[in-house]
């Protein structure tokens, strides 16, 4: 599970690299202020991945915790 996490953790670090901010200056009218508007909701949904990402590697981490605190108990005696 925390292998998942670290892929899905560098697949947000590339995501971040490669999403524009703003559309390109040479764009203009009403496509390009729907696009914007498109792209400042993106940004916003990759912070609140970030938030999520850093809230699961948490849980795994408390998971892995409490493995390995877990033993085989033999009940045959």
């Amino acid at each position: 599970m925390s292998l998942d996490l670290m892929l899905a953790d560098g697949d947000y670090d590339t995501a971040v690299t490669l999403m524009p901010t703003t559309v390109p200056p040479t764009w203009s009218g009403g496509a390009a202020s729907a696009f914007q508007t498109s792209l400042d909701s993106a940004v916003l949904l990759l912070g609140g991945v970030s938030g999520l990402l850093d809230i699961a590697a948490l849980a795994v981490k408390d998971l892995d915790g409490a493995s390995a605190q877990c033993v085989a108990v033999n009940v045959d005696g």
